[in-house]
């Protein structure tokens, strides 16, 4: 996991505003990246499911309704790639995402490989989806209940509140600061926009 979680570049910011400007205005809210710090104490005190499913969403940036609706199908332990290609929005799951270019492969790295090698003894046998809310050892019915459960674990580790979302771009904001490929980022995150490749010649000192 810590290879995929070190601390931010401030510059990174100005990045994802860059990167994400649509998804920021539809949400309305700014992007608000978690630190490492404050990742592992959300990891430390999230129950062992929650924690999967968390873990997973800051080492994908998959949208909450997408990783909901994740099923062990579309996923493939050998290649170490996950489908997304359903979304989980009002207790139903439909086999679409939020854009065309959000149904994609994004491969699995280092912290989102042991979440799901750690959620196979939960729910591989259960059905399909991969993962469940613990309390009904079933699917997650609906986003507040997610929100709930997500509010209740930033109390608990005493990190400052921000929406599950910000995960999402959490994980890009990790990649940015690895000096990943814009373009690669943007693949794994469902963006089709190509003028993100012009960001690689931003400014890395302030």
């Amino acid at each position: 996991m810590n290879d995929n979680l070190i601390a931010a570049n401030p510059l990174d910011r100005v990045k994802l505003n860059r990167l994400l400007p649509k998804e920021a205005k539809r949400v309305d809210y700014e992007v608000d990246p978690f630190s490492a710090a404050e990742i592992k104490a959300i990891i430390a005190n999230a129950k062992p499911q929650e924690r999967n499913m968390f873990l997973f969403a800051f080492t994908t940036g998959v949208r909450p309704t997408a990783h909901t609706a994740l099923k062990w199908s579309s996923v493939d332990l050998v290649e170490n790639t996950v489908r997304v290609e359903r979304a989980r929005v009002v207790r139903i799951t439909r086999d679409e995402t939020k854009t065309d270019s959000g149904r994609r492969t994004i491969d699995l790295r280092r912290g989102a490989l042991q979440a799901l090698l750690d959620q196979r003894q939960y729910t591989l046998l259960e059905g399909d989806l991969v993962f469940h809310d613990p309390f009904h050892n079933a699917d997650w019915q609906d986003s507040s209940r997610v929100s709930t459960k997500w509010n209740s674990v930033l109390k608990k580790a005493g990190v400052r509140h921000r929406v599950l979302y910000q995960t999402r771009h959490t994980f890009a904001s990790t990649l940015l600061s690895s000096g990943v490929n814009l373009l690669y980022v943007a693949k794994q995150m469902g963006h089709k926009d190509t003028t993100m490749v012009h960001l690689r010649k931003m400014a890395r000192t302030g």
